[in-house]
């Protein structure tokens, strides 16, 4: 009966969140609080469920393999370095990553492909640990 309650409540929220925006529209205020809601959680509850960079975007599976026989980390390796090989990132090149989460395109795009990268994300959470990452590996000088 609880959860039936707050499954209500929250689709009427919702429904009543959704109107505001639609007549008053987005507030800086509103989009920081909206990122604090949903990004800015304990670092330990994504490290739970997340891969070693912690990118809660869709993997790269390799088609060589069974999925079961792959690990989401590597998965995740690969999708970073398609990606980058994509967008033809080199050495020399100035890259902005925007929504950076905790670092883990900026780092492996500095540590391998010799770039510099401006990282920008909403999440204090997020933007503390990638800091210390960044630190760790020494490219504080390369990513920012």
């Amino acid at each position: 009966m609880s959860s039936t309650l707050t499954s209500i409540a929250t689709r009427v929220l919702s429904t009543l969140s959704s109107l505001h925006i639609s007549f008053f529209g987005q507030s800086k205020t509103n989009a920081r609080l909206n990122a604090v809601m949903a990004y800015d959680q304990s670092n330990a509850l994504f490290q739970a469920f997340l891969s070693q960079e912690m990118m809660y975007s869709c993997a790269l599976w390799s088609t060589d393999m069974p999925r079961i026989a792959e690990q989401l980390d590597q998965a995740q390796h690969r999708k970073i370095h398609h990606a980058l090989t994509k967008a033809r990132i080199k050495a020399g090149d100035r890259v902005l990553e925007i929504g950076s989460g905790w670092g883990g395109l900026a780092i492996e795009a500095a540590k391998s492909y010799g770039c510099k990268v401006d990282t920008l994300t909403l999440s204090k959470e997020q933007k503390a640990l990638a800091d210390e990452r960044i630190k760790a590996l020494g490219l504080q000088d390369q990513v920012c």
